[in-house]
């Protein structure tokens, strides 16, 4: 038995106290979190130079263009950025690919775009109103976008036989390297004009449907014996997935590093010496425990470094230290 430990001592020894793991297990991980804590921010930051432009419009509904064009006008979007509204998602579901957009773009943007609306008419071409789009990039200012909305957007030419109305759509081209912000806004501005045109043509207020259609609730709460706190949901079942990878990644770099010296040790002829001190089954399992014991570090590393972060969030208490287990 104490062979078996010598051998795992030195598998050990060998792996984790090398320059090459000290590295990757230690300076990695905190080059990644420095990187997260510095720079992330400043990426996620949309400051710079304002966005100026022109979009183009073929509104062939007749009705919206107007109200686009208030939509998109600076002073409008510069009341809407002073109070941030994000949508309302039920407690539960899984927010559409629109309210991600509309919840990125308003989270997301600092600077205002300068935004001109140039309607044209119902008749014009939309190869033709595409052209300038093709000329540089968003960079370069001029035409940004060009959005063309279907005749029946409003109001409906046709149903389903169900009984729904059938509406059209509207489709929008802009410029390369125009910003995912600015595009959101633009998509934004079509989508509640459209919306609000389609209420009211059918005889309803906006403003009496969202306060229909919205059920606000209050966050979830927790009865404990110390009184009440919030409830985050999904926090439990997040952790045991992470711990999942991580006992994946320490599986992964323990069976690696033990294919290594293995192969390394049988073709240098380095085992055929340790086989004549120590039996074969003394031999794997020293190995197979010293890699157990590299991947234990690991998990104890990459662990601390987790829990230390739900301490620091004060989400230790809100969890069951079994769902860790």
């Amino acid at each position: 038995m104490s062979r078996t430990l010598q051998i795992a001592w030195r598998e050990f020894a060998s792996t984790a106290l090398t320059k090459g793991f000290i590295i990757g297990g230690f300076v990695v991980p905190a080059v990644i979190l420095v990187i997260m804590v510095t720079l992330l921010p400043i990426l996620l930051r949309d400051e710079g130079p304002s966005i100026e432009g022109e979009v183009s419009l073929i509104d062939h509904s007749g009705v919206l263009a107007e109200d686009i064009a208030l939509r998109l006008s600076p002073e409008y979007l510069a009341e809407e950025s002073q109070v941030i509204e994000l949508p309302k998602i039920e407690p539960g579901a899984t927010p559409t690919p629109e309210q991600t957009s509309d919840m990125l773009s308003k989270a997301m943007m600092r600077t205002i775009p300068k935004l001109t609306v140039n309607r044209l008419g119902e008749a014009a071409d939309a190869e033709s109103a595409k052209q300038p789009l093709r000329d540089g990039t968003a960079n370069d200012g001029g035409v940004l976008a060009l959005a063309v909305i279907d005749a029946d957007a409003v109001v409906s030419a046709e149903a389903s036989e169900s009984g729904v109305p059938r509406f059209g759509a509207y489709q929008l081209f802009v410029k390369p390297k125009l910003k995912d912000s600015v595009q959101s806004t633009i998509r934004r501005a079509i989508t509640e004009s459209i919306r609000e045109a389609r209420l009211e043509n059918a005889g309803l207020s906006p403003d009496q449907v969202n306060a229909l259609t919205r059920v606000e609730a209050e966050q979830t709460k927790e009865i404990t014996e110390e009184g009440e706190r919030d409830s985050i949901e999904g926090l439990n079942m997040l952790l045991p997935g992470g711990f999942m990878i991580l006992m994946m990644m320490a599986v992964m770099i323990g069976g690696q590093y033990l294919l290594t010296t293995t192969v390394e040790e049988k073709s240098s002829r380095v085992v055929e010496v340790l086989l004549s001190a120590v039996s074969p089954m003394q031999l794997m399992t020293g190995k197979i425990l010293g890699q157990l014991m590299v991947g234990g570090l690991i998990m104890l590393v990459y662990g601390s470094v987790g829990i230390a972060g739900l301490f620091m969030a004060t989400l230790a208490d809100v969890i069951d230290p079994m769902v860790l287990v």
